[in-house]
């Protein structure tokens, strides 16, 4: 084909450029997402047995992925199979996604499989299999999230959910999430987490062109050379029913810089040295009924409250004590909760 550029490929298709830089030349037209090269562009194919839409494998640095000048009032990304993305890039520059939301007023991503990221990437600043930046309102649930980032030793940072911003309300359930599928018998050293909450206030992704300013109303975003704003959402975030499984030297579960806390019915299990299962930072917190597998010994559960902020610790069953703001708990929650190895 005769080299085109995006705008004039949507306008010969009787399509718009909605986001992104519609000036980049196409070379070349692939129904192969696990073929695809720089320069192609990939046409999904819709058959009586199989809808290419909804199945993308061993594509290069990316899944679906938003630009990070892009925006989206109300997005649905669902039912789709993202396998095997950017299997051999190794590079420090190149951050790495499966699905990726950037500026939405609300997003729902629900019960896609999202299976092998950045398997080689071993100096990648951050491998995510879902990451949600900057939006407004999102839901997460029902995701199969697996093999994130190499099995052992990457010096990144690797996530399987990971939402950074300020939220109105922020809801992260029933997902499956696990590190690898073939665990090693023993830790290693990298940085990876299941569930990773930003606040606006907080450091943002290694590698992501997204940095905020918080202040009490308004929270400023810059992309690039670009800036806009943010209202100030009420920070409601509710972690529930997950199944988290990693190994490593984070955590499981750390959620920071936001409002309310509710951690309820999930399920995480944590090979590590030293660190804890699940660790909030947070201005109110009920965290119950969870069941949180680590080191014995090590705190199961952290959680950084000021100073007579309102929480509650119910009926969960931990590996270690729970500590409150550095004191382990003590009555009337103590004996409201199990610690068994």
């Amino acid at each position: 084909m005769n080299r085109l550029s995006i705008f004039q490929i949507a306008k010969f298709s009787g399509g718009t450029v909605s986001s992104g830089d519609g000036k980049s030349f196409i070379d070349k037209i692939s129904t192969d997402s696990r073929t695809l090269k720089r320069g192609e562009l990939f046409v999904a194919l819709r058959g009586e047995n199989f809808d290419g839409h909804n199945f993308i494998e061993a594509v290069g640095a990316g899944g679906i992925v938003m630009d990070d000048d892009s925006t989206a009032d109300h997005l649905t990304i669902e039912n789709n199979q993202v396998l095997n993305v950017a299997p051999l890039v190794n590079d420090a520059n190149i951050p790495i996604a499966g699905v990726r939301v950037v500026r939405a007023v609300h997003g729902d991503v629900s019960s896609n499989i999202i299976i092998g990221i950045g398997g080689a990437a071993v100096q990648n600043p951050s491998l995510a299999g879902i990451q949600v930046l900057a939006s407004l309102s999102a839901r997460i649930a029902g995701n199969q999230v697996a093999d994130i980032g190499p099995a052992t030793n990457f010096l990144g940072e690797g996530v399987g959910i990971e939402c950074t911003g300020t939220f109105e309300r922020l809801d992260i359930a029933d997902n499956y999430v696990r590190r690898n599928q073939n665990p090693p018998a023993d830790p290693d050293r990298s940085q990876w987490l299941a569930v990773l909450v930003r606040g606006p206030a907080d450091k943002p992704a290694p590698g992501v062109g997204i940095h905020f300013i918080a202040l009490q109303n308004t929270v400023f975003a810059f992309v690039g050379n670009k800036i806009f704003a943010l209202p100030r959402g009420r920070e409601i975030v509710i972690v529930q029913d997950n199944l988290c499984d990693g190994y490593g030297e984070a955590r499981v579960v750390f959620v920071g810089g936001i409002g309310t806390l509710t951690f309820t019915g999930n399920h995480c299990l944590f090979n590590a040295r030293r660190a804890p299962v699940v660790e909030a930072a947070v201005r109110a917190a009920i965290a119950s009924s969870n069941y949180l597998q680590g080191t014995a010994n090590v705190p199961a559960l952290v959680l950084q409250l000021p100073e007579a902020a309102p929480f509650t610790v119910l009926g969960n069953i931990t590996s270690g004590p729970i500590q409150v703001n550095g004191a382990t708990l003590t009555p009337p929650w103590a004996p409201l909760n199990v610690v068994a190895s």
